[in-house]
């Protein structure tokens, strides 16, 4: 009968049992319109918004998450006034999360993404049958979570953007947190 456990054989208990554990994570985001400019060329008037989330991230895990980062892609869905596009990255980042006790809270905000509006004045119109207005939108978020370097949970807005969320983001973003 075993009474104790050596000190090798209590670690690779812990890290054993660290790579069993199933991470779950709540998302909600807020969209924030941080600014706009406006420019007027002859009869069209074009504007240019800077749009960010607010992410509010939850460990709904067993357990806590340390040296955990999040990776995320920002999408966007243009209109040039003849034709939508599907949403497509526009923007990527990483966000630095550390320790994530059970049921903590860790907030930050993403990079901008740049939408654009362009609308043609009164009773003018495009021949070539262009609408007289189109505007970008924002697409979606697809985040990927990292525990020391390997994925542990991945979410998106939409199913099918996280195919397009593949690798890892762009350069790390320094945010506010609270724990």
């Amino acid at each position: 009968m075993i009474s104790q456990f050596s000190p090798e054989d209590q670690k690779f208990m812990t890290d054993f049992g660290a790579t069993q554990t199933r991470y779950v994570f709540d998302v909600k985001l807020v969209k924030d319109r941080q600014g706009t400019t406006k420019t007027k060329q002859d009869s069209v008037t074009f504007s240019a918004e800077q749009w960010v989330y607010k992410v509010a991230l939850t460990n709904k895990s067993t357990a806590d998450a340390d040296d955990l980062t999040v990776d995320y892609w920002l999408f966007l869905k243009s209109d040039d006034g003849k034709i939508k596009s599907g949403p497509r990255v526009q923007q990527t980042g990483t966000s630095k999360i550390g320790a994530l006790k059970r049921a903590g809270l860790f907030q930050f905000q993403t990079k901008p993404v740049t939408l654009s509006k362009q609308q043609l004045d009164g009773d003018f119109y495009y021949p070539d049958g262009t609408k007289n207005k189109a505007r970008d939108t924002l697409g979606g978020v697809a985040m990927r979570f990292f525990r020391g370097g390997k994925e542990v949970y991945a979410w998106a807005t939409e199913p099918d953007l996280l195919k397009s969320a593949s690798g890892r983001a762009g350069p790390s973003v320094e945010s506010d947190s609270s724990q």
